[in-house]
């Protein structure tokens, strides 16, 4: 029964830890190390190019 305790107690806190996270994130920067790396434009991957 611990076990499973604990296991809730470690499930909850990441579920509030991604949950934060998402949250008190506002703007992302993309950075092109793969594009360069391999000599392709980023719209290979990315298909929508509205990322602003």
């Amino acid at each position: 029964m611990k076990y499973m305790k604990k296991m809730k107690t470690i499930l909850m806190g990441s579920i509030m830890a991604v949950f934060l996270i998402s949250i008190l994130t506002t703007d992302s920067d993309a950075i092109t190390a793969w594009a360069r790396k391999y000599g392709v434009d980023c719209s290979v991957c990315h298909i929508y190019q509205d990322l602003n």
